[in-house]
């Protein structure tokens, strides 16, 4: 890891809870043992979303963005679950790994995408 100082008002970091660490945008891009923790700690877990990814990146590592886009926010429509989106999708695709990533966030409301991985 490159052990430089990260800013917590920027999304690019992932705090790995297990290992005791805090790792860069850049750290979990490149070193492939962090990248890989990283998706394990996301795959098939509704509480947690890819804010380091580019969504070519997660396409270049096997994964294929799901057709629909997803809103939780302060708005009526803007309702979507992401333990039911999982579980919709678990029940559809049952070979299936998955990962959220997030598309946009505003004071207001988050809106994401949803990932699958053939296992």
């Amino acid at each position: 890891m490159c052990n430089q100082v990260v800013s917590l008002d920027e999304y690019e970091y992932w705090v790995n809870d297990k290992e005791g660490y805090l790792a860069c945008g850049d750290c979990v891009r490149l070193d492939t043992d962090i990248r890989d923790a990283y998706l394990k700690h996301l795959t098939n877990n509704p509480q947690c979303a890819d804010v380091i990814f580019k969504e070519e990146d997660l396409v270049n590592l096997g994964y294929t963005r799901c057709d629909k886009d997803f809103e939780t926010g302060l708005y009526e429509f803007q309702d979507d679950d992401p333990e039911s989106i999982l579980e919709n999708a678990k029940a559809q695709l049952d070979d299936d790994e998955f990962i959220f990533r997030i598309d946009a966030t505003s004071p207001f409301d988050i809106r994401y995408n949803l990932f699958s991985k053939k296992v």
